[in-house]
């Protein structure tokens, strides 16, 4: 999956269900995706939106997302 700004957070997800967990070393803020509220912004947001609620840049999180998935192991 090639990521992007506009790759939506629930694509992202359904590829690498495992990086829920993981997206906490981002950043302790990505703990909320676990809540109601974050099953919403999980459904409707993209990286831009992400980026946008935590502060950090979108290129910065998609790397770290990228190195999380290359690093992967199962």
């Amino acid at each position: 999956m090639k990521l992007a700004k506009d790759t939506r957070l629930k694509d992202i997800l359904a590829a690498y269900p495992w990086l829920i967990d993981e997206a906490v070393k981002i950043d302790g803020r990505f703990r909320a995706l676990r809540s109601p509220l974050g099953r919403l912004l999980i459904a409707k947001a993209d990286v831009a939106e992400a980026s946008r609620r935590t502060g950090i840049d979108s290129d910065a999180i998609i790397s770290a997302i990228e190195e999380m998935i290359q690093n992967h192991k199962g």
